[in-house]
């Protein structure tokens, strides 16, 4: 059984069920919760309120937790791990984190755009090491990782809002073949450099 929490719309959720997996998910908005169970056709998003999260990891019966894009906003973070630690029923949490990577080196050189990674909603920032220091703290193993980031586009969308209204310099950036932006972030990702990285963890022997 799988547990979705920060379940937005559901997506994770509906292609989790689409597979036949048990699965349900928990949000904290009232509106995505109703935009997504009417779009699947089922109710298998959960709202909840922020400080009811703890007690429903605490005693969910699934084996399967997921969180994508949500630990990073969690005020109460080490109260969530410890909560996840305590049930034996969680096997493996599915976790995509914001790294320290090269849209965190871009964020802090502008001050023009929005910020993804160092944005206020965010409370944490991860490395390699701190997962790792993370996992050790509660005896979780690694089990798979990958990197799948999004800074390429980060620089995109700085570079457009410092060229402005320069309509000759716009011209010629979008004759440019956008596909050359998958192969440099795909560089980026291989490096271990990018913005974000999924985790596969086993959090019970």
């Amino acid at each position: 059984m799988l547990l979705d929490v920060g379940a937005g719309s559901g997506y994770f959720v509906a292609a989790a069920v689409q597979e036949g997996i048990n699965g349900k998910g928990v949000e904290i908005s009232p509106q995505q919760v109703a935009y997504g169970n009417r779009h699947i056709g089922k109710e298998v998003v959960d709202c909840i309120k922020p400080d009811e999260l703890k007690e429903v990891i605490g005693n969910t019966r699934a084996n399967i937790l997921s969180a994508i894009g949500v630990l990073e906003h969690l005020s109460n973070l080490r109260e969530i791990l410890q909560a996840i630690a305590e049930n034996h029923n969680v096997k493996y949490l599915y976790c995509s984190l914001p790294m320290f990577s090269v849209s965190v080196i871009l964020e802090a050189m502008s001050q023009n755009c929005f910020n993804r990674q160092l944005g206020g909603g965010h409370t944490h920032l991860f490395t390699n090491q701190s997962v790792e220091y993370m996992c050790s703290e509660y005896g979780w193993k690694i089990e798979h990782t990958w990197r799948f980031g999004v800074d390429v586009m980060d620089f995109y969308r700085m570079m457009v809002t410092a060229i402005g209204q320069n309509e000759v310099l716009m011209n010629r950036i979008n004759a440019v073949d956008k596909s050359i932006l998958d192969e440099i972030q795909l560089i980026l990702d291989k490096a271990g450099l990018s913005s974000e990285k999924h985790y596969i963890i086993k959090t019970c022997n």
